[in-house]
């Protein structure tokens, strides 16, 4: 029963992907924006830690819980 569980994932799944792959090959626009998105993800949720981190070493500042930069980060990623 296992086995043919597994079968009917792994066609689902290559169903899914192939259908994925077309999509972006039709459309010129969506292989544009793949990139930009992920810039974006990455700037939302890795520019938190790495300004902690330069505050810490270059400001010297402990405590990061309560500075108006983590408050605006927070905002920012809840949009």
């Amino acid at each position: 029963m296992f086995y043919h569980d597994m079968f009917y994932f792994l066609f689902s799944l290559n169903v899914l992907v192939h259908r994925s792959y077309n999509t972006f090959q039709r459309n010129p626009l969506v292989t544009k924006l793949v990139p930009a998105i992920g810039i974006v993800i990455f700037v939302l949720w890795g520019l938190q830690p790495l300004m902690q981190l330069s505050r810490k070493i270059f400001l010297e500042v402990e405590d990061l819980t309560r500075d108006s930069q983590s408050y605006t980060l927070i905002w920012f990623k809840r949009l």
